[in-house]
């Protein structure tokens, strides 16, 4: 399941490395055509499998906007 898209393979390794803290197995994808000039350039999702997406969802997804904010009023 794709739980996530990175806009480039060092945001991949991130992603792929805070789900890996986690007990996570994940693979990185690229999006779209292999081009071997791009090198680390381009878009990656991170699979994980099926019966892991909520938890992996859980660590990725980022918080509803308000909430962690100590400067936003209540």
């Amino acid at each position: 399941m794709s739980v996530a898209t990175a806009q480039h393979q060092p945001e991949a390794e991130l992603l792929a490395n805070m789900l890996a803290e986690i007990d996570v197995p994940v693979i990185i994808r690229r999006s779209v055509m292999d081009v071997p000039e791009m090198l680390a350039a381009g878009p990656r999702q991170l699979l994980v499998p099926a019966d892991r997406e909520i938890e992996a969802r859980a660590l990725l997804d980022p918080l509803p906007e308000g909430d962690g904010d100590p400067d936003e009023p209540a």
